[in-house]
């Protein structure tokens, strides 16, 4: 894993976001690196998206537009990186859009470090003010690289959890996609996958610098989805069991994984669903309990 990055394959799934893709799409035009691929997948969206699209159809050779039926945002990354010709690939949503200098930061620090995986900050922004949420100032900014044992250890507990989590604002080395596929039919998808690409690389860095803007927009699939969907506990089992085996630092995921087992259980109570569910995170509750298991 040696060779210099050079085209990015930049991967777009496109869902009802019509009124957002032209800012998305553009923003990745106006790139100041220049060596990249932009695949934009419509995913069957029965909104304007397509309409909105096919503006930039003939704008810019690096731009290539795919229509098909609705499989779902995993499928449309998965088939983005089938097809993608770049030694590097970068996800972004279709309502969001990035920092002129986004993909050339990450760059240049790949480079520098002959890093795996580069992983930029976010900034919010809210679509219902128009206005920004920053949560990093310039005085926070820094640069630093991991082993994948020193990334587990330090930020898997930390405050920045959720970022280090999503798909997106990150470059990954299209090698670690040999294998690694974004499941299907299930949300969250990114919980279940951005871990793996971790576990597989050799070196990771972390650019404490915003370079994506995510938008809060109170009508995505995401932000209408039943808090307790977006706290899946299987995800946790599978990290937790991959770290045990190869003999990496659990502590973090442990402890994220016993508070997802209370929330599920006051969530499913509160629900009124007492069911198999509930009566599972109970018992472990239980046994964690009876043998003592205490977060630190």
């Amino acid at each position: 894993m040696n060779e210099k990055a050079t085209k990015i394959s930049i991967i777009i799934p496109v869902y009802n976001v019509a009124p957002y893709i032209k800012k998305c799409v553009e923003s990745v035009l106006h790139q100041t690196y220049m060596d990249i691929e932009i695949i934009v997948i419509n995913d069957g969206s029965p909104d304007d998206s397509m309409s909105v699209l096919e503006q930039f159809k003939d704008m810019d050779e690096r731009l290539r537009i795919i229509s098909w039926p609705n499989h779902g945002v995993s499928a449309a990354r998965n088939l983005g990186i089938e097809i993608a010709t770049g030694g590097f690939v970068f996800f972004l949503d279709g309502d969001d859009w990035l920092e002129n200098n986004c993909i050339e930061r990450l760059v240049c620090e790949q480079n520098r470090e002959n890093s795996d995986v580069v992983v930029g900050n976010y900034h919010r922004f809210r679509d219902s003010t128009g206005s920004f949420l920053v949560h990093v100032p310039k005085e926070k900014y820094f640069t630093k690289s991991y082993t994948p044992a020193e990334w587990f250890r330090d930020y898997e507990d930390s405050t920045e959890a959720l970022l280090f989590t999503i798909v997106c604002g990150k470059l990954y080395r299209k090698a670690l996609f040999r294998n690694v596929r974004y499941p299907e039919g299930i949300r969250m998808e990114d919980a279940y996958t951005t871990y793996l690409t971790y576990l597989l690389a050799d070196r990771i860095t972390f650019i404490n610098e915003p370079l994506y803007i995510y938008r809060i927009n109170e009508n995505s699939i995401m932000r209408s989805a039943p808090e307790i969907k977006k706290e899946p506990i299987d995800c946790l089992e599978e990290e937790c069991m991959l770290l045990n085996m190869i003999g990496m630092d659990t502590k973090a995921v442990k402890k994220l994984y016993y508070k997802r087992l209370i929330f599920h259980k006051e969530s499913l109570m509160k629900s009124g669903d007492i069911g198999n569910n509930y009566h599972k995170v109970s018992s472990y509750l239980e046994i964690l309990n009876k043998y003592g298991y205490r977060p630190d």
